[in-house]
């Protein structure tokens, strides 16, 4: 096995010198693109609390509006995989930046929205201009952030998704009740008002994100030579042989691109996604079936509950990912606390159980969602990530794009949730079955860095 030479460790020092290189990339880099993702995520969903009173204006049915939800994904598949591709070459900053400003536009657009077709377009739009978001943000923090640390990196990023969940159910429910203002609809305001965010925070990112670590102004020489060093010894993209203990070579080169690992991935990232979209996509709906008759603003609170949950597990589960350098056991077990979930909400019976169910579908579904990321970087090669990261959640959001489609007809045939709900479960047991079968290639080296918890 290769080795890091030992003037690279004697670049890498201490533990606490590593943990405070890696502070001032976390505190730098962390909140900002948080902000970006909780915007975008905002973006995104409040059309889920925007149905509630849109529906009936548009004559939406179920299905309609699970179309509309969808077509969001199918502008997103398109241009998901040329936006990565188009991030590594001009450069984080600039894309970042244009990602942003373009959901913001585009969201605030659905404000002049009519009828069916015109919303359709624009979340189709909406979809072709969030495209690359959050595949490009995880890219980036491979630029920027060694691998003993980047699971509890991505957790605390995509912390930013339930935290989304939590502020978007709040602000929608309040702003819901300004219907009729200056003689306009409520959920007109609402794509209007959290659609400006997002246009700010692009603006903003033109000016604050840097690339890389040698173009970093905020970093010293030596601070830029020790997270270079940390980047470059702490991965490795060989495996040990099951012979003897004697290495190879990753013969596998092109497993990010093909090979039977990227399709289990890809699979195990369409459960995740699907119930995840369930959940964001749903729950006002199924909540003000198990309490008919609240205020707007009772189901903001309601709806927030879940997502105030995974915010909270979220970090502690990634923080147990990263104490103990696993990551597939972690997916696994939690994917099955979020099928639980789902079971409770099916045959839990209650209000009451309808809500406990939604708290551990999303505190199950968000953790195995925040460490998944960091088992895809143990197993694609570095040359094949940009590819390959984009092509997995290509492939998630694209199944994950039937979902709504899905539920709301299995919705207009029933006039229940239950089919819609059996389908996020039987499609997150085909996840857990996926990570199963995945063998990770490439794991953080145990010498010379210093691993976190």
């Amino acid at each position: 096995m290769q080795r890091p030479h030992h003037n690279q460790m004697d670049e890498i020092e201490t533990p606490e010198r590593q943990r405070e290189v890696v502070g001032k990339v976390s505190r730098r880099i962390l909140w900002f693109a948080a902000l970006l993702l909780l915007c975008a995520q905002i973006d995104k969903h409040n059309i889920a609390f925007a149905a509630l009173t849109m529906s009936h204006e548009l004559k939406l049915t179920a299905t309609m509006f699970g179309l509309c939800t969808a077509i969001f994904y199918v502008g997103y598949v398109l241009c998901e995989i040329p936006s990565n591709l188009i991030m590594a070459r001009v450069g984080a900053r600039v894309w970042l930046a244009r990602i942003a400003i373009t959901i913001g536009l585009v969201s605030a657009a659905t404000t002049f929205a009519v009828g069916p077709n015109s919303l359709l377009a624009i979340r189709f739009l909406l979809g072709v201009a969030e495209a690359g978001m959050v595949p490009g943000l995880l890219l980036y923090f491979t630029y920027w952030f060694p691998a003993a640390y980047r699971a509890r990196a991505n957790s605390w990023f995509l912390l930013a998704m339930p935290v989304a969940g939590v502020v978007s159910s709040i602000l929608s429910g309040a702003i819901l009740d300004f219907d009729g203002l200056f003689g306009m609809a409520g959920w007109r305001w609402l794509f209007l008002l959290l659609g400006l965010p997002s246009v700010v925070l692009g603006i903003i990112a033109i000016f604050y994100l840097t690339d890389r670590p040698k173009y970093a102004s905020w970093l010293t020489s030596e601070d830029k030579r020790i997270l270079e060093t940390l980047l470059r010894v702490g991965t490795e993209d060989r495996r040990d042989s099951t012979h003897g203990g004697n290495i190879q070579s990753h013969r596998r080169w092109g497993v990010g691109i093909v090979g039977p690992d990227l399709l289990l991935l890809a699979i195990a990232n369409l459960g995740l996604f699907v119930t995840l979209s369930v959940m964001t996509t749903w729950t006002p709906q199924i909540l003000r079936n198990a309490y008919p008759g609240g205020h707007y603003l009772h189901f903001g609170w309601l709806a927030a509950l879940p997502a105030l949950a995974a915010a909270i597990a979220m970090p502690i589960w990634s923080a147990s990912s990263d104490a103990r350098n696993e990551r597939k056991w972690h997916v696994i077990s939690s994917s099955v606390a979020a099928g639980l979930g789902l079971s409770i909400i099916l045959y839990g019976g209650a209000p009451a159980m309808t809500l406990c169910g939604l708290i551990v579908c999303a505190v199950g579904a968000y953790g195995g969602y925040g460490v998944f990321w960091t088992l895809v970087a143990n197993v694609l090669p570095e040359k094949n990530r940009p590819a390959g990261i984009a092509m997995i959640h290509a492939f998630g959001t694209a199944g994950a794009a039937l979902s709504p489609v899905v539920v709301g007809f299995l919705r207009d045939r029933t006039g229940q949730f239950s089919s819609g709900l059996m389908f996020a479960l039987t499609m997150l047991s085909l996840s857990v079955i996926a990570v199963l079968l995945v063998q990770p290639h490439i794991r953080a080296k145990k010498t010379g860095l210093y691993e976190p918890g």
